[in-house]
């Protein structure tokens, strides 16, 4: 089944009538997880240097980005088995390969971090 079809016949289920789901590929990311897996998918080398919560709070305060720290060091969750068990929904993709068709119209990186 290709994914023009899953996804339409998760649209027609008469299950998802005025109902909202999460769908994702179920496997729950780590941010640091999830910007690894995008540079690597555009082929840049990854180095991250670890800073301290602390640290990076304090810099970030005195530049007035406190709310974004917040959501970078939270990680986002979804709960998919709603739709897993009224819909039958399966992930068309995995993590990778997701991220490798996401990534694939970047020509240059979007970050020069070299290691």
């Amino acid at each position: 089944m290709s994914n023009d079809t899953c996804s339409y016949s998760l649209l027609t289920h008469p299950q998802a009538v005025n109902q909202t789901f999460f769908v994702s590929d179920g496997k729950d990311l780590s941010t640091t997880e999830l910007v690894r897996g995008m540079l690597q998918a555009s082929g840049v080398p990854t180095r991250f240097l670890p800073i301290s919560v602390l640290t990076l709070q304090a810099g970030v305060t005195l530049l007035g980005g406190v709310e974004a720290v917040q959501r970078l060091r939270c990680n986002l969750q979804l709960d998919i088995s709603k739709a897993r068990n009224l819909l039958g929904w399966v992930p068309p993709v995995s993590v990778s390969e997701g991220l490798r068709r996401a990534m694939a119209p970047v020509k240059k990186p979007v970050f020069n971090i070299r290691g």
